[in-house]
């Protein structure tokens, strides 16, 4: 048998990455910079909630009854994550409840389907072999969702674990703060979200991959196991605005809902592509469905991805221009922020960054942004954030008055 030499590439390097995915042909000067091609005219600026420094101590108070190791990287980021998409929430109480919910669910995502850890598993007290089968894990959420969120077990029994018991916790704080009604319909989204999200799971698992096919298959499946219409619902939730289920299923509403959603989920795809396609091999993203359905290369189905999550943001201010109802301004003015602040999220939270990262703008591997006073070195939030931002090498600093200029 003869010998080869093999050359060992730099994956940070163009031939680098050219010879992990042959569609890439970069070179990286052909690719769009992401966020100035996506924070497009109209949407608001940059914006984290005032609530945060007060609500970062609650979480991390929280966390530490419990003992866990990793929950606090968790809650955090689900603190990070509503304190930008929910940036105007009426109070710290809501901001802590949901950014709880955020993080207790980036658990149960991680547990179920992105990163399976027999270890961690059980030090949240859940038996490894729930996760033999789809249908096994697809029982046990429907218990916890529904029976144990939605607050149908009372009281909860003794033998509960801590993921269980932080659902039943969380589930009573938001039905306190709210209302019956809206309760009901959003225990029911996240429902829905979670068994799209099995689904999906099933199908890839399975080898059947029809969910990654091509564009439609794959938005229609994304559509459902994104979570768009408990994220929609928790927007209501933050301001105490509440829509009717009438409003809710308006043709016009739905539009806006299904662009709202779609946005987060192709932008969500675009910024964790590295995580997700390189270090995961999941093909549920919509890079990967762009390159392998359409045979286009990296470059092609990047601005091709960024050119569908702005088609969705569009939708959204072409219909605030159709409606003069108060009431329907303010909810889409919701869904404004809750896009834009996705966006921003995404664009410094380190989940999505990484050294090899085929992105030059998410290479840089450093700490999130604070989220506290008490964590920036004497500065002010919003000066920390200027100096993380500098560091980061996003182009504008976040702030209540600060636009970022589109393409």
């Amino acid at each position: 048998m003869s010998s080869v030499n093999v050359e060992i590439m730099d994956p940070v390097t163009a031939t680098g990455r050219y010879l992990l995915h042959p569609k890439m042909h970069l070179p990286e000067s052909e690719l769009p910079p992401l966020l100035p091609s996506m924070a497009i005219e109209g949407l608001p600026p940059m914006r984290q909630s005032m609530y945060l420094p007060e609500a970062e101590k609650l979480v991390m108070t929280y966390v530490e009854r419990w003992q866990i190791v990793s929950l606090d990287s968790f809650f955090l980021l689900g603190l990070s994550l509503t304190g930008f998409i929910h940036s105007g929430v009426i109070s710290v109480d809501r901001l802590v409840a949901m950014a709880i919910l955020y993080g207790i669910l980036f658990v149960l995502d991680d547990l179920f389907i992105d990163s399976p850890n027999d270890i961690l598993l059980g030090q949240y007290g859940i038996a490894p072999s729930i996760r033999n089968s789809p249908d096994q894990i697809k029982e046990y959420l429907d218990k916890v969702l529904n029976e144990i969120f939605g607050q149908k077990s009372k009281p909860l029994p003794s033998s509960a674990n801590p993921v269980e018991m932080i659902f039943w916790e969380v589930g009573h704080d938001i039905q306190r703060l709210s209302n019956a009604e809206w309760f009901n319909t959003f225990v029911e989204g996240i429902n829905e979200w979670f068994q799209a999200s099995i689904s999906s799971h099933a199908d890839i698992v399975s080898g059947h991959n029809l969910c990654v096919q091509d564009l439609k298959s794959y938005s229609r499946m994304r559509a459902g196991n994104f979570g768009g219409t408990f994220i929609q619902l928790l927007q209501e939730f933050a301001s105490e605005c509440y829509l009717t289920e009438e409003m809710r299923s308006l043709p016009f509403m739905l539009e806006a809902k299904s662009a709202a959603t779609m946005h987060m989920a192709f932008v969500n795809d675009i910024y964790s592509y590295h995580k997700e396609s390189m270090q995961e091999e999941n093909p549920r993203n919509l890079i990967t469905v762009l390159m392998e359905s359409e045979e286009k290369t990296f470059v092609q189905a990047v601005h091709a991805a960024i050119g569908l999550a702005n088609l969705h943001a569009r939708t959204i201010l072409d219909l605030e221009l159709k409606t003069s109802n108060s009431a329907v301004q303010r909810h889409l003015q919701g869904l404004k922020e809750l896009i834009a602040g996705q966006l921003y999220y995404s664009t410094v939270q380190k989940r999505y960054r990484h050294p090899d990262s085929f992105f030059p703008e998410l290479r840089d591997v450093i700490a999130s942004p604070p989220v506290a006073s008490h964590s920036t070195n004497g500065e002010s939030p919003g000066q920390a954030l200027l100096t993380y931002n500098a560091l980061a090498g996003v182009p504008l600093p976040i702030g209540q008055t600060v636009r970022v200029p589109g393409p």
